[in-house]
């Protein structure tokens, strides 16, 4: 209740408070240190708490990065925060989606433990959100673009929010549409969200500067120029892009007119699952094989909104540099989901493949953070999107409470492996249609799939098939592998009810469960059957 109360005061200047909780920082920073295993040698951790900038887009396959070998792709800022940190390349979102993201992101903890098995309304309040956190611990925290709250001006933690809600209408607490409004008061709201009838890819038809990705990245830069005082700063910075159908400046889908995309990947047991859906959009389909000309052009779409992305990231970037703060912030990248994109002739996100649930991780520390740290590493241990909380409250010198299940991504760049998580739990309840309802176990050599609807086994070798080309598990040849992942997600899931485990094995769930029993208010669900 007393950080709930301290989030919301009205009768307190905010130089006041900002001066009574830089004391709490130092205290807690103290507290932190105490604890605080010594850092790996030939690794100085200094006091200080750096400011923070998290920068989470829309939409991101963690193979849609130069600095992770993909050719095609111009990401040359993200390359250089790659280059100046770490990239974690086994990186995950546990239930690939904007919601559930976000809420392991604010609460940095798994999909059991904050609640959201699916795509559902972020709740008001959490027990354990991380800007309130740093907000409590001395940060001026500031929210910035698709947040995604219900109510969308919620708080959470944040001392302010400026909100690109993706909404169409004009009356809404949307920050970016009133402002496009102004900007082009004689155009229809509808076009920031959508383009020509069937359209994947189409050029933004007005100044790239009136595109939502360049505004979001203005609104970072504005306040790197307008910033006050010297507490430390956390801004939370959420693109809404790229987001399909892709409205992109033309002169990014210019830069891969000529350029060899790389087409989509299909498997033979997709092929048998999936191939005959052809009469289908991609914009309103989730199975369909589309073609290879709609799979360019979404390629298109995705390649050419990420370059536009990472020229604004660089703009940010330049800004901490103009103002002296670029050794002074932690910078952390990372998206909630990637893109199927035509893969395995599925599109969207919500699907247990690479190509939706793996996703880019960058971090860069300030030098005044960890000298000594080896920078431009590439660490494979499997890390998840509930790991950015712990991450940023231990930068910040804060205690990480209890409940969280994420750990700090510092250990890892430390090289403070011991004891991390062999593995990663995936799962997503019924969405679109009955059979996507799964869980799933990746620890990046091998994923083990369980379709809950049927019973479907899935097991994948990715160190040998990192497309997933190869379904293993009627192979007599793996079956002991099989079971070996089987029995890690008995254990795994045996935490929970009868309807998930009974009598030591898998049961089968034809109910659409939303929320589990973590979740503020309970469970939410209902009988699916389409």
């Amino acid at each position: 209740m007393r950080e709930r109360a301290c989030c919301r005061m009205s009768g307190i200047s905010r130089r006041r408070f900002l001066q009574a909780g830089a004391g709490t920082l130092t205290s807690l920073a103290l507290a932190r240190a105490a604890r605080a295993v010594p850092p790996a040698e030939g690794t100085e951790r200094k006091s200080g708490p750096p400011n923070i900038l998290l920068l989470v887009d829309a939409l991101h396959r963690a193979d849609c990065l130069a600095a992770a070998g993909n050719s095609a792709i111009r990401t040359p800022n993200l390359d250089r925060l790659a280059a100046e940190g770490a990239r974690f390349s086994l990186a995950y979102s546990s239930v690939p989606g904007p919601f559930p993201g976000r809420m392991a992101l604010l609460t940095g903890q798994g999909p059991w433990g904050h609640g959201m098995l699916g795509f559902t309304a972020i709740p008001d309040d959490m027990p354990i959100e991380c800007p309130r956190l740093l907000r409590t611990g001395g940060y001026y925290a500031l929210g910035m673009g698709r947040l995604l709250f219900t109510p969308p001006r919620h708080p959470h933690g944040y001392n302010k929010t400026i909100l690109d809600g993706g909404s169409m209408e004009t009356d809404s607490p949307d920050d970016y549409l009133k402002w496009f409004t102004a900007k082009e008061p004689d155009t229809d709201p509808s076009v920031t969200v959508g383009g020509p009838k069937g359209s994947i890819t189409w050029p933004w038809p007005f100044d790239e500067k009136h595109h939502v990705t360049y505004w979001t990245a203005d609104q970072v830069v504005d306040f790197l120029d307008k910033r006050e005082g010297e507490a430390p700063f956390y801004v939370g910075v959420f693109f809404s892009h790229p987001r399909m159908p892709f409205a992109v400046p033309k002169r990014f889908l210019n830069m891969y007119e000529e350029t060899d995309l790389p087409k989509a990947r299909v498997g033979q047991w997709a092929e048998e699952r999936y191939g005959k859906f052809t009469q289908c959009s991609p914009l309103e389909a989730t199975r369909c094989n589309a073609g290879e000309e709609r799979v360019r052009e979404a390629r298109l779409g995705i390649y050419a909104s990420i370059t536009f992305l990472d020229e604004q990231i660089g703009r940010i970037l330049d800004s901490l540099k103009k103002h002296n703060l670029h050794e002074n912030t932690l910078v952390l990248f990372t998206s909630t989901n990637g893109e199927m994109a035509g893969d395995q002739h599925m599109w969207g996100t919500s699907y247990p493949y690479e190509a939706s649930a793996r996703i880019p991780m960058v971090l860069r520390w300030p030098e005044s953070l960890l000298k000594g740290a080896k920078r431009g590493q590439v660490l494979s241990q499997p890390v998840e999107l509930r790991d950015v909380a712990p991450t940023l409250l231990d930068a910040a010198g804060l205690p990480i409470p209890s409940a969280v299940e994420g750990r700090s991504l510092l250990d890892l760049v430390q090289g403070k492996s011991e004891g991390w998580r062999e593995h990663i739990d995936l799962e997503h309840c019924i969405h679109v249609w009955r059979r996507n309802n799964w869980n799933a176990l990746t620890d990046g050599k091998w994923k083990y799939i369980f379709e809950a609807y049927d019973g479907t086994q899935q097991l994948f070798h990715l160190a040998e098939d990192p497309h997933e080309l190869r379904d293993l598990a009627s192979d007599p040849k793996h079956a002991a592998e099989v079971q070996k992942w089987r029995k890690r997600l008995i254990a795994h899931l045996s935490v929970r009810d009868e309807r998930w485990v009974k009598d030591g094995e898998l049961v089968l769930r034809k109910e659409r469960l939303m929320t589990g029993p973590n979740f503020p208010g309970g469970e939410r669900g209902k009988f699916f059957d389409q």
